[in-house]
């Protein structure tokens, strides 16, 4: 639907310039503040706003990605995971200069199951163990893994 249309008057706010790490909830809010004000929604509504969805977390994963890159030194990226399956992303990581940019084929991008697959596993190898009834743990750390 993001890929439908190619501008739009719309733009939401390019997120944690600046600063280290990935926070989205202020494109979130606006996000939201911006759909409760055109509601009801409309295809070329929808499709508008995908776009600038897009175009907004887009641009800040490419910035954040090149800074990380030349900050560290890194001169190969390789890019997987559900988030991979974008091709306007694709796109923009390809095109930061001295980054060499390694990204799955389409059809092996489709979530993160693989990923967290294997830090279960660690876990379940290191003697760690969750019941059914246990609290979920949606940030766990895996630094020391």
């Amino acid at each position: 639907l993001a890929d439908s249309v190619e501008a739009t008057g719309v733009t939401f706010p390019r997120v944690m310039k600046g600063k280290e790490g990935f926070s989205f909830s202020g494109l979130k809010t606006a996000i939201f503040q911006e759909i409760s004000r055109r509601e009801p929604l409309d295809e070329p509504v929808r499709a508008a706003l995908a776009h600038a969805v897009q175009e907004s977390i887009v641009e800040v994963l490419t910035r954040k990605v090149e800074e990380a890159a030349h900050l560290h030194g890194v001169r190969t990226l390789l890019v997987s995971g559900g988030v991979a399956a974008n091709r306007c992303l694709r796109n923009r990581l390809q095109q930061i200069q001295g980054l060499s940019v390694l990204i799955a084929p389409h059809q092996y991008c489709g979530d993160n199951a693989a990923m967290i697959a294997q830090v279960g596993a660690w876990r379940f190898a290191r003697g760690e163990r969750l019941l059914a009834g246990d609290a979920v743990v949606s940030r766990w750390p895996l630094e020391d893994l």
